[in-house]
């Protein structure tokens, strides 16, 4: 009496996806694998075996694989480990490059929009509570200094969660030497100017205008980290008030002037009022000063052709 292949493989296949071969004691050089029950098909058709004796091994295997005797799982060996980890190694030597610095960028971009929108917004405060931006006047100080200070208290620092400021500034609220796109120094600690550090992280470099007609401001999104360097994580702008031929209100240098320049001027510097001051990599010290009016023009994102 021969026993049923088909109950053999209904047991075998029932191990199918553990991925083990199974040795039966009893068929000298025969292996059962789950894999490809046709091999077990074959050793009991080329194996003449009594039903008692068919039963056994039968009963064996299903203990056997029971218990996890008799197994041998299945492993990579050394050389496939190597090449696997080589393969790896490649695709994120290719790949990690490009997604920190777009990851970099997106950071960027995220920290731009907060600190242009939280600065426009307290300009906006101060308006409500000291009238349209259009009769705003610092004229009557005797020094810079003064006109500084008094705008920053009264129109600047209450309406901005500030945790320090420096009134003349200093290294303690702003990093010294600063670099150009081009890699020249662009900025330094200048003992007419104020600067402050916001509770959100990002600092503030400012000035008025000699009319007091306006405020000139860089903002360096992550404070004192680095690169600092304009156009990466300091920027340029403008506010603007009283009689001036600017526009009334805070933007970023290039989209203050009341004559619209192109996206392609402001960054190759082609047509532009001053091309040093252009969005580029070039051999001078203002050189990424129109960055951050190329990132909102572009929709709050940094383009493949900005200068990164």
């Amino acid at each position: 009496m021969i026993i049923d292949i088909d109950t053999l493989k209904k047991h075998l296949e029932a191990w199918r996806n553990k991925r083990t071969v199974f040795t039966v004691r009893g068929l000298p050089d025969k292996n059962f694998s789950p894999l490809t029950s046709h091999v077990s098909q074959q050793t009991f058709r080329n194996t003449e075996l009594d039903s008692a004796s068919q039963n056994k091994i039968l009963k064996q295997v299903q203990n056997d694989v029971k218990d996890g005797k008799s197994v041998k799982k299945a492993a990579f060996t050394l050389a496939e480990v190597l090449i696997t980890l080589g393969v790896i190694g490649v695709v994120a030597a290719v790949t990690l490059p490009t997604l920190i610095a777009n990851y970099q960028k997106h950071v960027t971009v995220t920290q731009l929009k907060k600190a242009y929108t939280e600065f426009s917004q307290a300009m906006q405060k101060a308006e409500s509570d000291h009238g349209l931006m259009e009769t705003w006047d610092f004229a009557d100080f005797d020094t810079a200094q003064e006109r500084l200070t008094y705008f920053g208290e009264n129109y600047l620092f209450p309406y901005i969660k500030i945790i320090k400021k420096c009134i003349p500034t200093s290294n303690e609220c702003w990093a010294d030497n600063v670099m150009s796109l081009g890699g020249r120094n662009a900025l330094s600690n200048n003992g007419t100017r104020g600067s402050f550090v916001t509770a959100n992280g990002y600092s503030v470099y400012y000035w008025m205008h000699g009319s007091g007609t306006g405020l000139v401001y860089y903002v360096d999104i992550n404070g004192f980290k680095a690169p600092n360097i304009v156009g990466k994580d300091i920027f340029y702008f403008q506010a603007n008030w009283g009689k001036t031929s600017s526009k009334q209100g805070c933007y970023p240098y290039g989209l203050h002037f009341t004559t619209p320049y192109t996206r392609q001027s402001l960054l190759n510097g082609n047509g532009f009022t001053d091309s040093n001051y252009a969005c580029k990599k070039a051999n001078h010290s203002t050189n990424g000063l129109t960055c951050a009016a190329i990132i909102m023009l572009d929709g709050w994102k940094i383009a493949p052709d900005y200068p990164w």
